[in-house]
């Protein structure tokens, strides 16, 4: 239910939705659009989830995931196991992540990233400042 909100809000308010879910349920997993799978802090995938995901897995691990099996406790399982050892794979980083508006109106508890980056906290020299994100 609560991914169902989420993916509500990337559609109709345009907003960029991260979450960490720990081991998620095969019906969770279902409905994630991308992953990022970290594994001892390195990341060991990030990209498309569902088959993209599991083919990765699949050929990094020369292992098959069996079918009716969750594929968040397979990924997790081979990482225990150790089959991820070293693996790691390289992320290019892009600066302009955010294709929306920027200045949505206020929708209730969200705050706008203008408001966030223009808080106290930022001008008190903690976090990023307004003119490093030019």
């Amino acid at each position: 239910m609560i991914i169902g909100v989420l993916q509500e809000l990337t559609v109709e308010v345009g907003m960029c939705i991260i979450c960490s879910i720990h081991q998620p349920s095969s019906q969770v997993y279902s409905q994630f659009d991308d992953l990022c799978f970290l594994d001892a802090g390195r990341c060991v995938y990030f990209g498309k989830a569902g088959s993209s995901a599991i083919d990765y897995f699949q050929s990094i691990t020369k292992m098959t995931c069996p079918s009716q099996y969750n594929p968040p406790d397979w990924f997790m399982e081979q990482a225990v196991k150790g089959k991820l050892g070293g693996v790691k794979m390289e992320v290019s980083v892009v600066s302009d992540f955010h294709c929306g508006n920027l200045d949505l109106p206020e929708t209730g508890f969200a705050v706008s990233f203008n408001e966030q980056v223009s808080s106290q906290s930022y001008s008190s020299g903690h976090g990023l400042r307004p003119e490093s994100l030019n």
